[in-house]
């Protein structure tokens, strides 16, 4: 829910300068983007096995983005979990993997924001 909504923004919100979705990207609620705004560089983290990710939608997505001429960045990570980062669901967090994406988010973060 929280990167359908935020894909979404990307897409319609024309003050958006860039889009990050962790665990998730793809087309939600039947909403398929016909094309990317090349100005939204686009960064996608998802954990390989994850339930509430699809891999094919999100392969789908970063080639729609990278057509359109957008920066993207995607990261698949190991394991399964869907929010490996947060601290709070001790079933799915990885630090190591949590210190993985949060060095990333400041690399996005440092070029685009």
């Amino acid at each position: 829910m929280g990167a359908g909504i935020a894909q979404e923004f990307a897409q319609t919100r024309p003050e958006v300068a860039g889009a990050i979705l962790c665990g998730g990207g793809g087309f939600f609620d039947g909403w398929t983007p016909e094309r990317w705004r090349h100005d939204v560089p686009l960064a996608l983290h998802h954990a390989v096995d994850d339930p509430w990710a699809d891999p094919a939608e999100a392969r789908l997505l970063v080639d729609i983005a990278a057509r359109a001429g957008a920066d993207v960045s995607h990261y698949v990570y190991p394991g399964k979990g869907h929010l490996f980062f947060d601290a709070g669901l001790p079933d799915e967090y990885d630090a190591a993997l949590a210190d993985l994406l949060r060095i990333r988010l400041l690399g996005f973060l440092g070029r685009f924001a």
